[in-house]
C-alpha cells in the first residue's frame, strides 16, 4: 500500500513540476518575436542587410516553435491523464477533445 503512496506522490510532484515549467513558459513565443523586431530594426538602423542570415533565423525559429508546441502537447496531455477523477480518465484526452472518429 505504502509503494502505491509513493509512486501516487512522485508523479503529482512531477505533474507540478511540469504545471510550473508551463506556466513560466507561456511568453516564449512573444519574448522571441520582440527580440527578433529588435534585431531587424537593429540591422536597419546599421544599413546592413539581413538576408543572409534571415533563412538561418527561419530554420531555427520553424524548428523552435514545432518542438515547443509538441512538448506543449505532451505536457497537457499528460497533465489531463493524471489530473482528471480515476472514474472520468479518458484513454486519450485529445482524441476526446477534439471529437476524432476512431474505427
Amino acid at each position: 500500500m505504502s509503494e502505491m503512496l509513493v509512486v501516487w506522490c512522485c508523479r503529482c510532484s512531477f505533474t507540478e513540476r511540469l504545471d510550473q515549467i508551463q506556466r513560466r513558459h507561456v511568453t516564449v513565443v512573444e519574448t522571441m518575436a520582440h527580440g527578433l523586431m529588435e534585431m531587424k530594426e537593429a540591422a536597419a538602423a546599421k544599413h546592413v542587410s539581413l538576408y543572409d542570415v534571415e533563412s538561418r533565423i527561419q530554420y531555427f525559429l520553424d524548428r523552435l516553435y514545432l518542438m515547443r508546441i509538441s512538448v506543449r502537447l505532451l505536457i497537457h496531455q499528460h497533465c489531463e491523464s493524471v489530473c482528471a477523477p480515476v472514474t472520468a480518465k479518458l484513454s486519450c484526452s485529445l482524441i476526446n477533445h477534439y471529437n476524432v472518429c476512431i474505427e
